[in-house]
């Protein structure tokens, strides 16, 4: 699933830390900030599990303890990260903030947090479900479709992922 789809379908709230083998790891705390319930509804749909996959192999494999975002900056195995919509700092425990704070990480994130004043990168975006139209999901499962009532210029989460996916790719972007 391209990121930018990723987003517009969870409303972000997921954490996604890149290693040097290029395993991607994503977690995301359902009691917590932003749409973690959706993010890891998504997860399990995309691969059949709800968090701590790797997609290094080039299919999904799950093992919470060995490849969960919070594992992997604790034994400091990532080299980058990628947060979406989630003050992982304020959540992380201390060796895994820690390893965060010393790695090139990319916020893209409606708030000012203390993760994005911490990023490398920080993109402020539009609020899904307030300055965005955008599927939550809530805490039972059920998806719930939101609609913008305020409008924005800054662009949505999926748009910015879109765009750093096109850039990686070679695509270009804006």
């Amino acid at each position: 699933m391209p990121l930018g789809d990723w987003a517009e379908v969870t409303g972000g709230a997921q954490a996604i830390a890149i290693d040097e083998n290029g395993v991607f790891s994503g977690g995301a705390d359902p009691r917590r900030e932003g749409n973690a319930a959706g993010a890891e509804d998504v997860l399990a749909w995309q691969t059949g599990y709800p968090a701590a996959v790797s997609f290094a192999r080039g299919h999904p494999r799950s093992r919470p303890g060995e490849f969960s975002a919070v594992g992997l900056l604790e034994r400091g195995e990532t080299d980058a990260a990628l947060i979406v919509s989630f003050d992982a700092l304020r959540h992380l425990p201390p060796r895994a903030a820690d390893h965060l704070r010393g790695i090139p990480t990319i916020v893209v994130d409606p708030r000012a947090t203390e993760t994005a004043a911490a990023a490398r990168v920080a993109f402020g975006t539009a609020a899904a479900g307030v300055q965005r139209e955008g599927t939550v999901h809530r805490m039972d499962g059920v998806p719930v479709t939101l609609r913008a009532p305020l409008a924005s210029e800054r662009p949505g989460d999926g748009e910015v992922l879109a765009a750093i996916e096109a850039r990686l790719a070679g695509e270009g972007g804006t």
